[in-house]
This record gives structure tokens, C-alpha cells and sequence, in this order.
């Protein structure tokens, strides 16, 4: 657990489930178990779906609590949220994440303890207690090396909901800084480096960006400092990669207690120069140090914030409570940093040009001479700088460098020299930078002896843990093994049902019949087509067989057959010619049960569709068929035959198959003697659905003039049958064509 969280912070990214959070809309929030299935929805698969759906769900709580405090737009967003989840935004964040966890069946514990507020202040011995943004009970001394004695007017500020990624899942030996459980147990950390409530209080006060620029603390291992002869010395150290560039701001406070009045607060302005050194050392690592010198008996607050160099923006990285009940009567201000946010080799030599100091310290202890001079040594790129101290007391050495480009001439004239570089520089012999080093040094092996028995114990006691949680699932599962008496069924699918419960609709649907009880449900499907359902729970037996239902019904609905069916080829001709509208409304009828029919060049049916499907296209096309008349005809005419199977003949026998709505079959010829002649006949088959019209064709067919040429337009006049619409069949040479390939009778 090398990072600042408990999760694999390397694998685990909130991105795409943040996003997922605050794209939820009403219809996804209907209700409270929708909501929770629409956040699980993202990492449903995933081993840590737990803790995915967790944090979508502090991602939406913040969101939505924060859109009812706001402003119109704010409210706006609001007025939108489903009424499932409208009394559930009334109450707490603590309630609403209950409840949710409750609904989403995430496993939790209630841990009741004390917490170190936004608002907390070094020092403090009761938690939670200093409401607002502001105390109203300091005044301002030093901001970054300006004076001040501005006093501070309390503020209550504004409550505002926001998800802070570093403290989601946190480190235990970083988040107990903030907040100490009640229960030790809920600490979460080896039983050695547990920490008492004292303790708690007396822990340094770090704040976020503390740990996650990798600072660690040299000096006293406390949020609350003695000054010694009226002055107190902070140190951090950071092994982070950029630490080079960074830059840190201060304030200084002193608690209002300290000044009697508003003269001694002025006097303070005028005397309070410069009351920190802040100061960079660079030695395996870069290394900070503040010294504060306090003028006056009080509670002084020294407030660190840290961030990149040239950058505005500095966050919060911690803060010390420094008591001075000594002041030293013959105090003096450290000396003027000319602008420069620290002493020593800071950024803005870097950026200079300037590599390798041969000073590694921001003070420099020297003996009082009388000379100063600076040596370039262009070859070896090289500047060395001599600074004589003409008496003693304490000064700051200013490097200056020339900031121009351009031609040297050019450098001459419109150089602009600014301060790069400030040493603290002193004749006082009880100020000795190499002892202070030594001791630092010393100091930052301890503190790294201490952070690696730390971690080594962090991480013993991570995998006890770890070993105790699985030892006791183990033991769970095995007495639930005991309890449970499971009940199997087993289906044996032909190849169509394989493959509709392994499709994706399949694997949707057994998710969710599993989902539905709990997980409870295994399915295992073999190759053999055998597919078992075994219900794990001590439950009615009637559960598994509802299950068992379900899963016919489904099959029945979305298992795909095909099925043959064989036609007389005069019934084959007559759906082709005159019942095409009706196939089509069969396959329409059919579209719920994912049913079609295919009318082939060959005289046969294909029908797909699942079985109750087919079973109904069967029976819609039994009626179709049941409809059909036919009759057979003797034609007594010479030359008849030879008439019929020419190409006029064919003409005739078409049309009238169009006016008549049948179809006509020439199935025979015979000669026919009745003693005095010889006559030349015909056997004929018509069909069709009219028994008039049949009749009729017959007539028209008794009555071709076989001595044509070509066909001739016939008009049929209206008869007196029951069953003829009345109106006049026009029998005509209509040259339609029709397909010969697979007919697809459906959209």
C-alpha cells in the first residue's frame, strides 16, 4: 500500500464512473432501486463493483445535494429530480448513503468517533466545534514577509458539496490525522501504532497536500511547539520529483489574547519586519525550514500552504500551533528577502541558469571581515561570490543576476538585474548551520527508519487482516454450504434453444433471473445440449420450477425453427398467382413470434419462426388451402389439344386463369368414337376458390375458338350466380411476369 489510498491506485481509475454518476436522469432515477441499478449498471462485471457503485454513489449524492443549495440554475437541475428520490435528498448525506448502501445490499459499518473539521485549528481539544470559514479571534502578523496586523472578522461561509478524490478510500495511517473511530478496532491499523485520543489530538496537523507531495516531518512530531528563547523551527522534508519547484506560502498569526490593546498592535506593525525565515536546503532531497521568532508571550499559528513555482494557486499543507510564554526581551527581525520567497538556492536561481551551489544551506555562519567581491569564471562557466560582513549581526546576501538577451552591448545597456538568490548570513558563534545539518540529517534517517517499520507493520497487519476476512468467509460459506439443500432441474435443448439462451437476449435474461433471486440461481449449460438450473437456498421448491417456466416461455418465444411444406404444383401456381396477398398477411400476423414465408420456385413452403410460430402459419395455410375447389373437364373438339398447347392456346388459358381467379391444368388427351365420327377430347383440371368461376372458365374454355389465330378479347357478360360481384370480366393479352426465385412474402 504504497499510495495514498487502499485501493490499487493503478489499476482503479473513478473517471468513466464519475461521469456515469452525473449523467443520471430522471427516468434512470425513477425510484430508488433504479438508481442503484442504473449506477451499478457501468462495472456490474468488475471484481471491484462494489466499491465502483460506492463511489458513483457519494459521486451522486454530491452532485444533487449541491443542485438543491444552489443558485436558479442550480435549482433548475433540481426541480428535475425524480419524485422517488426528492425525500431522500431532504435528509442527510449520512441517511442517504444508508439508505442506498441498504438497497444496493453493499456491506458497511456505522463508525462513530470525532472528526477534525475543514475548519479545525492546531491545537484544538474539541472536534467539529469551529463552524465557518474564518475565526474571528486572530490577528494577522506576517503574509509572505509583508507586516500586518490585520484583524480577522469571523465568517460563517458557505456550505458547499464536493467529492475530494483524496479522501475517498483513503490510506488508514493517513485518514486517522482526521478522523479517530470510537472503536480502535475501526482504525484499522496495527495494534502497536494504534492511537489514543490524546494522541489524536497531538497529531501534526497535515493537511492533504501534505501527503500527496510526499513531505515528511523533521521536526517535532506534534501540532503543538514550545518556542525556546522566544523562537521555534519547523522543518519538512519531500521526496517527491518535483520538489525542486516547489514554493511555499506562510502566515502568521497570533491569537488575540497576546495584544492588550490596539497600541501595542501598531508598536507590533512597526517592530514585526520579518518574524519567519523561510528557507530551502537542497541534500538528497529538498529540504524546508521555518524559523519563527515570537516577540510576545501567546499563541502564535504558523498556516503552510505549497504549490509550484510561477504558479498562483497554493493549497493547504499544514499547520502548527506555536505557544511562547518567554519572549525574548532582545528580539530582532530576520533581514529583508529583497522579493524572494525563500532563502537559499530556490527556484528562481534555477531559472536563472544557476546549477550545483556549493552551499547546500539557506544560513551561513561567517566571521566579521571587511571586503566583498564577485569572480566569473567564463571557461569553466563558474561564478563564486566573496561577501564581507563589516560587523557583526545578521544580514541577507542578495545574488542579482542580469535577466537581458541580446548581443553583450546590447546586455549592457538594457539589463534589468533582479534578485535571484538570498542567504541568510550571520556573526551570531551560537548559530552553527553544520551542527543544524548534522542534526537534520540525523533526524531525516530516524524519520525514514520510522516510515519503513511503519509500513512494514502497516503491511503485516494489512495481510492478517486480509487472511482473518478470507478465513471467515470460508467458514461462512461452508456453514451456508451446510444449510442449503439446492434443487436441481435439468432441460435438454435442441440445437435452436442453445442457441437462443446463448445469445445475448439469452445471457440478459438469466442475468436477470438470477439478479432476481440474489444470486441464488447457477445455470451450466453442457455441449451435449443439457442445461441444468440449480437453485443454492432453503427455500420453497416451487421457486425453481416458476424459474423453470420462464425459461420455457422464453424459449418458446425466441428459439428459431424452419419447417418444409410440400404443394401440388396446381396449388403451388394458384398461391403464386392469386392468394400473394394472403401469405403476406400470414407473415405479418407473425412478426411476435418471429415467423416468415417463403414461396419457392419449386412447389414447397418454407416457414421459419419459433414454434408457435410455425404452428400458426401451418394452420393459416391448412385454411388456405381448405378453400380451394377443383373440378375436372372433358373438352370435346378437334384440334383442341394441339390449340391448348400452343402459344395462342397458353395465351387464352392465362387469361381466362386471370378473369376467372383459377388455375387450369391440361391433364389428358383421347380420341372418342361413337360409331359415325371420331371426335378429339381433352381432360382439363381447374381450381380456384369460386365455384362459379369455375364453372365459367369451363364455359370459356368449351367455347375458344380454336380456329384463332390469336386470342381474342372475350367479355363475359353479368350471369344471375350467387357468388359473382356483378361486375364485367375483361379477359385481355396482360403480358405480367412474375418472379421466378424464392418469393419473400413479408416486410
Amino acid at each position: 500500500m504504497s499510495g495514498l489510498h487502499s485501493y490499487d491506485e493503478d489499476k482503479v481509475s473513478f473517471h468513466y464512473i464519475d461521469e456515469h454518476a452525473k449523467k443520471a436522469s430522471a427516468e434512470h432515477a425513477d425510484s430508488i432501486l433504479k438508481l442503484v441499478e442504473y449506477l451499478r449498471d457501468l462495472y456490474k462485471q468488475d471484481p471491484d463493483s462494489d466499491l465502483y457503485l460506492a463511489r458513483a454513489i457519494l459521486v451522486w449524492i454530491s452532485d444533487n445535494k449541491a443542485t438543491r443549495k444552489g443558485g436558479d440554475e442550480a435549482k433548475g437541475k433540481a426541480d428535475n429530480t425524480p419524485r422517488g428520490c426528492m425525500a431522500l435528498l431532504q435528509k442527510s448525506e449520512f441517511e442517504i448513503f444508508r439508505e442506498l448502501f441498504d438497497t444496493a445490499r453493499i456491506k458497511y459499518e456505522v463508525v462513530e468517533g470525532l472528526v477534525k473539521n475543514i475548519r479545525y485549528r492546531a491545537g484544538d481539544r474539541q472536534c467539529a466545534t469551529n463552524r465557518g470559514q474564518r475565526h474571528g479571534d486572530e490577528t494577522t502578523l506576517e503574509k509572505d514577509g509583508t507586516a500586518l496586523t490585520n484583524h480577522q472578522t469571523g465568517n460563517a461561509g458557505q456550505i458547499t458539496s464536493i467529492v475530494n478524490d483524496f479522501w475517498f478510500c483513503t490510506r488508514p495511517d493517513i485518514f486517522i490525522t482526521r478522523c479517530f473511530p470510537n472503536d480502535p478496532t475501526f482504525q484499522l491499523l496495527p495494534q502497536s501504532s494504534q492511537l489514543k485520543p490524546k494522541e489524536f489530538f497531538d497529531l501534526p496537523d497535515l493537511r492533504q497536500e501534505f501527503f500527496t507531495r510526499k513531505f515528511a516531518l523533521l521536526s517535532k512530531k506534534t501540532c503543538c511547539l514550545a518556542s525556546e528563547n522566544g523562537e521555534c523551527n519547523i522543518a519538512l522534508t519531500s521526496k517527491d520529483d518535483s520538489s525542486n519547484n516547489l514554493e511555499f506560502s506562510y502566515e502568521l498569526v497570533l491569537h488575540e489574547s497576546g495584544i492588550q490593546n490596539r497600541e501595542e498592535a501598531n508598536m507590533i506593525k512597526n517592530k514585526s519586519k520579518r518574524l519567519v525565515l523561510p528557507q530551502v536546503k537542497h541534500d538528497h532531497g529538498d529540504t524546508f525550514i521555518f524559523d519563527v521568532r515570537c516577540p510576545y508571550k501567546g499563541d502564535y499559528w504558523l498556516r503552510l500552504k505549497v504549490g509550484f513555482h510561477n504558479s498562483e494557486e497554493k493549497f493547504k499543507c499544514c499547520e502548527f500551533k506555536i505557544s511562547c510564554s518567554e519572549p525574548n526581551k532582545e528580539w530582532k527581525v530576520f533581514p529583508p528577502s529583497h522579493g524572494l520567497e525563500v532563502f537559499g538556492f530556490g527556484p528562481k536561481a534555477a531559472d536563472a541558469g544557476l546549477i550545483e551551489p556549493s552551499v547546500d544551506t539557506a544560513k551561513i555562519a561567517v566571521k566579521p571581515r571587511s571586503c566583498t567581491e564577485t569572480i566569473k569564471d567564463i571557461e569553466k562557466r563558474k561564478v563564486k561570490v566573496n561577501a564581507c560582513i563589516p560587523q557583526k549581526g545578521e544580514y541577507s546576501l542578495i545574488i542579482n543576476a542580469n535577466t537581458a538577451n541580446g548581443s553583450p552591448q546590447q546586455e549592457q545597456k538594457k539589463a534589468s538585474k533582479k534578485a535571484i538568490a538570498c542567504y541568510f548570513v550571520t556573526t551570531d558563534s551560537d548559530i552553527d548551520p553544520e551542527d543544524e545539518n548534522r542534526k537534520r540529517t540525523k533526524r531525516m534517517k530516524a524519520v525514514k527508519k520510522e516510515n519503513k517499520r511503519e509500513m512494514k507493520e502497516n503491511f503485516k497487519h494489512n495481510l492478517e487482516t486480509s487472511l482473518e476476512i478470507i478465513k471467515q468467509e470460508l467458514v461462512d460459506l461452508k456453514q451456508k454450504a451446510s444449510l442449503i439443500k439446492p434443487y436441481k432441474r435439468v432441460l435438454h435443448l435442441d440445437s435452436s434453444e442453445k442457441r437462443a439462451l446463448l445469445s445475448e437476449s439469452g445471457k440478459r435474461f438469466l442475468d436477470n433471473r438470477r439478479s432476481d433471486l440474489e444470486g441464488k440461481l447457477v445455470f451450466a449449460m453442457r455441449e451435449n445440449g443439457q442445461f441444468s438450473i440449480t437453485y443454492l437456498s432453503t427455500a420453497n421448491e416451487n421457486v425453481i420450477d416458476i424459474v423453470l417456466k420462464c425459461i420455457r416461455d422464453f424459449l418458446a418465444q425466441n428459439s428459431l425453427y424452419m419447417e418444409t411444406l410440400l404443394l401440388d404444383r396446381n396449388v403451388h401456381r394458384y398461391i403464386k398467382l392469386h392468394q400473394e396477398e394472403a401469405l403476406k398477411a400470414i407473415s405479418h400476423s407473425l412478426n411476435e413470434e418471429h415467423g416468415h414465408i417463403y414461396l419457392c420456385q419449386e412447389p414447397l413452403l418454407l416457414v421459419t419462426g419459433s414454434r408457435k410460430g410455425i404452428h400458426e402459419a401451418t394452420e393459416g395455410l391448412h385454411d388456405l388451402r381448405m378453400d380451394l375447389i377443383q373440378k375436372h373437364h372433358a373438352i370435346y373438339k378437334d384440334g383442341a389439344y394441339e390449340f391448348f398447347l400452343s402459344k395462342e392456346g397458353q395465351d387464352r388459358i392465362e387469361h381466362i386463369e386471370r378473369a376467372c381467379e383459377c388455375v387450369i391444368t391440361i391433364e389428358g388427351f383421347e380420341d372418342k368414337q361413337d360409331g359415325t365420327t371420331e371426335t378429339e377430347a381433352i381432360a382439363v383440371a381447374i381450381l380456384g376458390e369460386n365455384e362459379y368461376l369455375i364453372d365459367l372458365a369451363i364455359g370459356e374454355l368449351e367455347t375458344s375458338d380454336i380456329r384463332c389465330s390469336q386470342a381474342e378479347y372475350l367479355q363475359i357478360n353479368e350471369s344471375d350466380g350467387d357468388e359473382c360481384s356483378g361486375d364485367d370480366i375483361l379477359l385481355g393479352d396482360d403480358n405480367s411476369e412474375f418472379e421466378s426465385d424464392i418469393f419473400q412474402l413479408f416486410d
